[in-house]
């Protein structure tokens, strides 16, 4: 999981700021939180993040957060 200082990071160039690294998971469940799957890469991006929290649970992980909503 890398994280990023800006929305939509796939179009610029700057790196992440921090990067997380799991072993051996089977499954991510991100709950409640609107997302967009990039199927270039197969990458998932969470824009907009206010809070974010990360749980390992055996073989999964689980993100839930919270994100500014834009009227």
């Amino acid at each position: 999981m890398s994280f990023f200082e800006e929305n939509n990071p796939h179009l610029n160039t700057n790196g992440p700021k921090e990067v997380l690294e799991f072993d051996r998971k089977h499954k991510v469940i991100i709950n409640g939180l609107d997302i967009h799957y990039l199927l270039p890469g197969n990458d998932i991006v969470i824009n907009d993040l206010e809070e974010l929290t990360v749980e390992e649970n055996g073989e999964e992980v689980h993100v839930f957060g919270r994100q500014k909503r834009l009227i």
